[in-house]
């Protein structure tokens, strides 16, 4: 049996070994610090809250280095800059990111600019209630109905599709592919003590978050060997498009090229599965009395290269057609869209990163937004 002496000495040992691994960690995470007032991003979600965010954030996000982004959640959790009001005819948007308006303002986000169009005459009282989750599915949105639905009562429900949509349905057997579900979950955990516990470590040990960060990247890792074995596939990089004036034709793009794990997806038995979830989504809103419209956001590639992927060039008529046979409305903006230079309706041009020329992103600009918004706006008043 050990000695005390060395029982202490191990003790002392142990603690000095963990003081320095925390030095080292603070020092390998050191980063000059920013005089910058980030507000109150919490990027979570609530079980709680009517929206699926966690509500009251008045924030800037920055998921692309040099691109920051007002973010406001209101108090009932939806991305919209005031909260519910009394009496007003709600309209619920429920989508994936192009809903959200990532890398965009909330006072641009198409949401926003789609609400001031209805109410500016003053004759009506319309809020368009944003709950857009970057990543989520049509089975995230039938699923937002099913439990939160009656708390809200939308008097209509848009759902926003994007041509990616079946892909990302392909996802949802990967642990990477059920947004809506995993951040619940997390929700869920969040109400306990250890959260507090883990909140504290944080933001006081260099260890703690040095842990973390091997962690997530053990999990992104995973994910990625995950959509590989399930057969998504993943975009290669491609070279910063020049931006381009505002007439004219567009430069071409550069070839689009996929992982060779695209030709593993059976994009018939995808299409089966996302009519099945589409009507469960459509009828769980007519439960709720509420008027179904749909909008087809077109992808950045498909503007440049009508003739690309044969798969996102016919979703669209998949939809359509989904949408003859449910007897709904559907606004394409595909046409709209094409009357406008997609270098400016898209942050893929560096003319909207001055910052950062080599960030290429797909999601739409500002300006993309407010042409969205508009024509949204005019879609819902003629199918009211």
């Amino acid at each position: 049996m050990p000695s005390r002496r060395t029982i202490l000495s191990m003790g002392v040992v142990v603690l000095v070994s963990a003081l320095c691994a925390e030095i080292f960690a603070r020092i390998w995470l050191w980063t000059p610090p920013a005089n910058l007032d980030l507000g109150t991003p919490r990027r979570g979600l609530s079980v709680q809250a009517v929206g699926d965010w966690s509500p009251s954030q008045d924030a800037i996000w920055m998921n692309i280095e040099g691109h920051p982004f007002y973010v406001h959640i209101n108090d009932q959790g939806f991305r919209n800059i005031e909260n519910l009001r009394a009496g007003a005819r709600r309209i619920l948007a429920l989508g994936d990111s192009f809903t959200f308006g990532l890398h965009v303002s909330s006072h641009d986000i198409w949401t926003n600019v789609t609400e001031q169009i209805l109410n500016a005459d003053g004759a009506t009282d319309v809020q368009v209630l944003n709950n857009g989750l970057p990543g989520s599915t049509i089975v995230d949105h039938g699923g937002y109905l099913t439990e939160k639905g009656k708390r809200i009562k939308p008097q209509t429900v848009l759902f926003s599709v994007f041509t990616n949509d079946l892909s990302d349905l392909a996802k949802s057997r990967t642990s990477v592919g059920r947004a809506r579900e995993v951040n619940m979950q997390f929700a869920k955990d969040a109400s306990g003590a250890w959260h507090e516990i883990r909140w504290y470590l944080r933001h006081h040990s260099g260890l703690y978050v040095l842990a973390r960060e091997l962690k997530d990247w053990f999990l992104v890792h995973r994910g990625i060997s995950e959509l590989e074995q399930a057969g998504v596939p993943r975009m290669a990089p491609t070279k910063p498009t020049d931006p381009q004036p505002v007439s004219g034709t567009p430069k071409k793009a550069a070839p689009e090229t996929a992982a060779s794990g695209a030709s593993k997806l059976d994009f018939g038995a995808l299409k089966k599965s996302y009519a099945q979830h589409f009507h469960a989504a459509v009828d769980a809103a007519r439960s709720l009395g509420s008027q179904v419209r749909v909008v087809m956001f077109p992808d950045y590639f498909e503007m440049v290269r009508p003739k690309g992927n044969r798969v996102f060039r016919e979703f669209p008529n998949f939809v359509t057609e989904l949408c003859r046979r449910a007897e709904i409305p559907m606004l394409d903006l595909t046409p709209v869209f094409a009357k406008h230079d997609p270098h400016l309706l898209y942050l893929m041009s560096p003319v909207h990163h001055p910052t950062n020329a080599n960030v290429q992103d797909q999601h739409l600009s500002r300006a993309g937004n407010i042409v969205a918004g508009k024509e949204i706006a005019a879609f819902l008043k003629a199918n009211k």
